[in-house]
């Protein structure tokens, strides 16, 4: 009597299944307590990154983004622009959302907003070397803007994925 092995499918250790992939390789994640100010209307860098170095040069990297943010003005309207760049290998950082805009914005009309902070992205680094993520953030009309908002209270946190392809 010969014996057969059946299966739907067949998940190895890291992550890829032979039935075409989607799987999540490994995650790492990035936290921060340390207050950034920025009063420039240019991305500047905050104090949250994080970093991953896929397996596989054709996986993806889900990117995930919370926190808390804060716009300090005190009459008038300002708004936080917040955006994630990306470094590869050591070279410069690269911004992945919109030039202007960033992934997202907070707005305020005369007076001080504390309010949450979510980005999801997935990128597709296209390599096996170190990939560093960094959440950038610039302030609408030069007031003073924050991420995480308050310092030693909240952590901001980046989960990176690596998904599969």
């Amino acid at each position: 009597m010969a014996s057969k092995l059946r299966v739907d499918s067949i998940m190895p250790v890291d992550g890829v299944t032979t039935t075409g992939g989607g799987g999540i390789t490994q995650i790492t994640m990035g936290r921060t307590n340390n207050r950034t100010e920025n009063t420039s209307t240019s991305f500047n860098a905050t104090n949250l990154e994080a970093t991953i170095t896929p397996k596989f040069s054709t996986s993806k990297i889900y990117i995930q983004v919370s926190g808390d943010a804060n716009t300090n003005q005190g009459s008038g309207s300002e708004t936080i622009f917040l955006t994630v760049y990306r470094s590869i290998d050591g070279g410069g950082f690269s911004n992945l959302g919109h030039s202007t805009y960033g992934f997202t914005q907070i707005r305020n009309d005369s007076s001080r907003t504390h309010a949450p902070v979510c980005i999801n992205y997935l990128d597709n680094p296209g390599t096996t070397a170190a990939v560093v993520y960094k959440v950038y953030m610039r302030s609408s009309g030069g007031s003073s803007v924050e991420f995480p908002a308050d310092a030693n209270q909240n952590y901001s946190y980046m989960h990176l994925l690596e998904v599969s392809a």
